[in-house]
């Protein structure tokens, strides 16, 4: 028997099952739908500018909070992280973020 007549044969069989056990009809899948079509936009054109005012200029130059270490509930996992306090900006000027809260004890 060739893969396309067993293809068929079952295929007579879901089928037989799909007209006598109606529970049986959300179990075939469905056809395959194409790509969904291209939309309209509704909001504003993208921009090349976007976000520019946050390029930072050197990485070298950030400035950090001291370390602070957090810890798992049961002490297995470990991080120790130096929060960024400020970066050098490209038009010179600096950006400077709040101080994050502390960790939990």
């Amino acid at each position: 028997m060739t893969s396309s007549a067993q293809s068929s044969e079952l295929q007579k069989a879901v089928d037989g099952l799909i007209k006598k056990e109606k529970g049986w009809k959300e179990f075939v899948r469905k056809p395959v739908v194409g790509a969904k079509p291209g939309g309209v936009g509704v909001g504003r054109p993208s921009s090349a500018q976007a976000g520019s005012g946050l390029e930072e200029s050197d990485a070298t130059q950030r400035e950090y909070f001291a370390a602070r270490t957090w810890r798992s509930v049961d002490g297995v996992i470990t991080f120790v992280e130096e929060p960024i306090k400020s970066i050098a900006l490209v038009g010179g000027g600096r950006f400077v973020w709040d101080e994050p809260p502390a960790p939990a004890p």
